[in-house]
């Protein structure tokens, strides 16, 4: 019975670090680990947070917002050269006129393609007091900014973590370094037989 808590007591020991800079490594680990999970959970939390946010504004936006059908009174003013570099068409200003609920023609400059001409009925969107506004926000839109948002904060949280531990390793690396050099002048000596007794 003595024997086996002999060994006990020896496997424990060889089991724990014997250098202050293995217990600051093995703390050092649990805590950031501990803090990447932290990181984890809120950015799970933001993320979901910034999707429930948009969808608020999306359904907002699509009970005060509405499309008509307006007229180019012009051919577009292109803000690019003509040549498209891109899939995307280039916008432009244009003056267009499309009439409200109440009846009433509405003359106004939009951003429209480049690549309309007056007369091209094109859709815009207006706000209750029959102001031009940007297309409502897309449920779409929410799941990509609430994906893209929490991705971004784990991305920065994880890559500082990792930052850290490197940061802790090379300091007990040095600190290690440092103390084995010194044991080394005091052993080597007696080792290769040139310490005087």
């Amino acid at each position: 019975m003595r024997a086996g808590r002999e060994r006990r007591s020896q496997s424990q020991q060889e089991r724990f670090p014997k250098r202050g800079t293995d217990w600051a490594e093995d703390a050092a680990a649990w805590v950031l680990a501990s803090l990447g999970l932290i990181a984890a959970v809120t950015s799970l939390f933001i993320g979901m947070r910034v999707h429930g946010d948009l969808m608020d504004r999306a359904e907002h936006e699509a009970h005060t917002r509405s499309s008509v059908n307006a007229q180019l009174t012009e051919d577009p003013t292109p803000r690019m050269p003509a040549r498209i570099e891109q899939d995307a068409p280039l916008t432009a200003k244009a003056p267009v006129r499309w009439y409200d609920s109440g009846g009433n023609l509405q003359v106004t400059q939009a951003d429209v393609p480049s690549t309309d001409h007056a007369g091209d009925t094109i859709v815009v969107w207006t706000d209750r007091d029959n102001h031009l506004v940007p297309p409502p926000t897309s449920p779409y839109d929410a799941v990509a900014a609430g994906y893209v948002s929490g991705t971004i904060l784990l991305f920065v949280s994880i890559a500082t973590l990792i930052a850290l531990w490197f940061g802790i390793r090379n300091l007990t690396w040095r600190r290690n370094e440092r103390r084995w050099e010194n044991d080394w002048a005091v052993v080597e000596p007696r080792w290769s037989g040139r310490a005087v007794f």
